[in-house]
């Protein structure tokens, strides 16, 4: 029973992982054994998060990107791919909502689309930059979280 849940040898990136659910199964995939990339924005939140996984005794290293540049999205991939050996698990994390309280008719363009570009087209453009990683090597789990705006 306990390898079940095991993920030695695996490595998993999650986007939006220095804070709030990102972070939390951040931590939990590294407990289980996994190399896990943190994802952010903000290079000292993502350096402070990977130093914490460091000390818990676990693998980490951090992939500081917006998920809003598709280029530089299926970059980091490739370079996680090439540093690691593979890529075995994304979790299209990253998420934006608009600014609360925000009433429907004060809601403006520039939001909105910061939050579809955040929560839906960077989740495609990062899953089909991972798949044609995980595809050529027959294995790999996208994994995809949802959030309400």
């Amino acid at each position: 029973m306990g390898d079940l849940f095991s993920l030695d040898g695996k490595v998993i990136m999650i986007t939006g992982a220095t804070r709030g659910l990102g972070w939390a199964m951040a931590q939990s995939m590294a407990a289980a054994g996994g190399h896990v990339v943190i994802n952010g924005r903000k290079p000292d939140a993502v350096t402070a998060r990977v130093r914490e996984l460091h000390e818990a005794g676990h693998a980490a290293s951090a992939a500081v990107f917006d998920v809003t540049d598709s280029a530089a999205s299926a970059a980091v991939l490739r370079e996680v791919t090439d540093a690691h050996g593979g890529l075995d698990v994304l979790v299209n994390n990253a998420a934006n909502s608009p600014p609360r309280p925000v009433a429907l008719d004060k809601l403006t363009d520039e939001h909105w689309a910061g939050v579809i570009d955040t929560n839906l087209t960077a989740c495609v453009f990062l899953s089909r930059a991972a798949a044609r990683l995980m595809i050529p090597r027959g294995s790999g789990r996208i994994i995809m979280i949802s959030s309400r705006c």
